[in-house]
């Protein structure tokens, strides 16, 4: 769907969970967030309309990449 709509972005949130230090857990969202963002590209998204927002470690300690479409909000 998202690949056949012309306009609109979506935003990717990567978190991390782990003890390491919080320079270490964001790398390790980015590459969550970049490798969820080349599936997304495969499947016919064009990049530029991928943002992504890797978080690093967070107090709720999860890993997962969660994906927004436009106008959608985290809570």
């Amino acid at each position: 769907h998202l690949a056949r709509e012309t306009t609109g972005r979506i935003t990717l949130w990567a978190e991390a969970a782990g003890n390491e230090d919080v320079s270490t857990t964001r790398r390790l969202s980015l590459r969550r967030g970049l490798a969820v963002r080349a599936g997304l590209v495969a499947g016919g998204l064009p990049e530029t309309r991928v943002d992504i927002r890797a978080l690093g470690r967070v107090e709720a300690g999860r890993d997962l990449v969660d994906i927004l479409p436009m106008g959608a909000t985290r809570s």
